[in-house]
């Protein structure tokens, strides 16, 4: 009766009801074409125009007005440099409305005002002229603080490029799922667990499923990405209430980004903090372990050890399986064994040591397939004083007895 309640996950055959991930590529769709868009229009236009005005000519030019004007909007004003300045190139008069490349009026009315403070009517200047067009001029070709809220749509672009990105992977796994469950239906065995070569019988050094030194690369990329598009926005709004035009609702609304962002550096924090702590290094013998079989395991401590206070390893076996639910791709597990390989409170045989534990006969070998996976692995938990413990996972192959049985030959 135990055996069949194991074997259950392994092979069911039901199959699974889901919404197509591939009814979510328009959704997604919008999100990139949207940031697509909008970063043409605040980013790459007015770069590109910058770029281009380096080569253009300077030219003696003389304002003929210049104001501050207001654009209403819904929620709050908006403002721009209204500004008209007659020049010559080539023997030909022309005239030009243009100071900068920045595509859209802006809050900050105080920025405005002094940029029409320095230009009023009857100025004499230079501005930059388009030998190509000579219709075409600007005063400014420089790109201004402003050219920071061009990066606004580069969420848009990231959440519609990954969302079809994740759309394209999950109707792979779909598929590759489906004709498994369809290998089972037809009465195809299961994948038999990996068989290593004859040769590894002496000790094996066992790797940590995630080193802190992953965890903080991947903690600190996460910060940084979230912090620095965070930090664009504030930019602008730190700009406007400099320029007296305090922008309250969009403070409000970057309150809870900005949390986010420094719970993400904190997190970062601790994980460099981590990489101080002493260093667990295992070692199993033998490298083949089968059920029912002994194995003798060795423990050592790379770093200050001095801090080391307890040890505990627990051996856990446990069968991961991997479904369809509605959109999403759902993981169940269920814990099949543990057992206490080490525990000690001393801190002496904390930092070196080594025991023989058992791997009972009645459970189940270590299996790899699409949809399930049988794992043994040994998890680590050593405290450490004046910091936080060390926690980590190490997975090893666990294989059948010799003789024939459900995985035998």
């Amino acid at each position: 009766m135990t055996r069949k309640k194991r074997e259950k996950p392994l092979s069911d055959t039901k199959p699974r009801s889901s919404t197509p991930p591939g009814c979510l590529v328009p959704f997604f769709a919008v999100f990139l074409v949207v940031g697509l868009l909008a970063g043409k229009t605040f980013l790459w236009e007015p770069l590109r125009n910058s770029v281009r005005a380096r080569s253009w000519i300077q030219a003696p030019c003389l304002v003929l007005s210049s104001e501050v004007k207001r654009h209403a909007g819904d929620e709050t004003d908006t403002f721009s440099v209204a500004i008209r300045y007659r020049y010559e190139f080539g023997g030909v008069r022309y005239e030009s409305g243009r100071y900068d490349f920045e595509p859209r009026p802006s809050s900050g009315r105080r920025a405005k005002r002094a940029i029409v403070a320095r230009y009023p009517a009857g100025t004499e200047t230079t501005c930059v002229v388009n030998p190509d067009d000579p219709s075409e001029a600007v005063i400014d070709r420089g790109l201004g603080s402003w050219a920071w809220s061009g990066l606004f749509p580069l969420p848009f672009i990231l959440a519609g490029a990954g969302g079809i990105w994740w759309v394209i992977r999950s109707r792979r796994d779909e598929k590759r799922k489906r004709e498994e469950r369809e290998a089972r239906f037809r009465g195809e065995s299961l994948p038999k667990p990996p068989e290593p070569s004859a040769s590894v019988q002496g000790p094996l050094t066992l790797k940590p499923k995630q080193g802190a030194g992953v965890r903080a690369a991947g903690t600190g990329c996460v910060a940084l990405f979230w912090n620095g598009i965070v930090a664009t926005f504030v930019t602008l709004a730190s700009r406007d209430w400099i320029a007296g035009e305090g922008p309250w609702f969009a403070t409000l609304f970057l309150v809870p980004f900005v949390l986010v962002g420094l719970a993400l550096l904190w997190a970062f924090l601790k994980t460099l903090r981590g990489l101080a702590a002493p260093r667990p290094v295992l070692t199993l013998e033998p490298a083949t372990i089968r059920l029912g079989s002994d194995a003798r395991l060795s423990w050592g401590f790379q770093g200050r050890t001095r801090s080391l206070s307890s040890l505990q390893v627990t051996l856990e076996g446990s069968e991961e399986a991997t479904y369809s639910r509605g959109t999403d791709r759902v993981t169940d597990r269920t814990l099949f064994h543990r057992s206490d390989v080490v525990r000690t409170p001393d801190p002496f045989e904390a930092t070196t040591g080594a025991t023989t534990f058992h791997v009972p006969s009645g459970t189940v070998p270590t299996l790899s397939a699409p949809s399930n996976r049988v794992v043994w692995l040994l998890r680590l938990t050593a405290r450490i004083q004046g910091t936080d413990d060390v926690k980590e996972e190490y997975e090893f192959t666990v294989l059948p007895p010799v003789a024939p049985g459900r995985f035998g030959g």
